[in-house]
């Protein structure tokens, strides 16, 4: 489960180190390309090969069927990039994607319970700082969870 935020910098070829946690959370399905997917223009979802897959066969056995669900194929893969993870851990975000996200230099890693998400630093604290304790507990409490 991913879980915690880590803030980054992104080097002069567009990478930043994962998060110790995040390789550890990575290593059963660790693979040397992560699928990156921007539906929000807000942040990056960052699946782990597997749990992408998954998504992927879930969508496809009626991706046909109709107009809405061929737009849902379409817009599913045409938003998604394989992101590179080289051998020390350090994965690449290409420009296409940093573009869709609004990503500078600065990234916040957001554990997302099966996936994460890569926010613009800025962004992600401007959202943080609008969001409350209290909106969370509705949110929990609209999902049917209490704390």
């Amino acid at each position: 489960m991913f879980v915690g935020t880590f803030e980054r910098k992104l080097d002069s070829s567009n990478r930043f180190r994962l998060p110790k946690e995040t390789l550890r959370e990575l290593a059963p399905d660790m693979a040397s390309r992560l699928p990156c997917l921007s539906i929000s223009g807000e942040c990056l979802l960052v699946f782990p090969p597997r749990q992408f897959r998954e998504i992927v066969e879930r969508s496809s056995t009626a991706e046909i069927s109709t107009p809405r669900q061929r737009q849902l194929a379409r817009d599913l893969f045409a938003n998604t990039e394989n992101c590179k993870v080289d051998g020390t851990g350090r994965m690449m975000l290409p420009a296409n994607s940093r573009e869709c996200a609004g990503i500078g230099s600065d990234v916040v890693l957001v554990g997302a319970g099966r996936y994460f998400e890569i926010w613009a630093r800025e962004r992600f604290h401007a959202r943080r700082r609008r969001e409350t304790g209290e909106s969370l507990r509705d949110m929990l409490g609209e999902s049917g969870l209490t704390i």
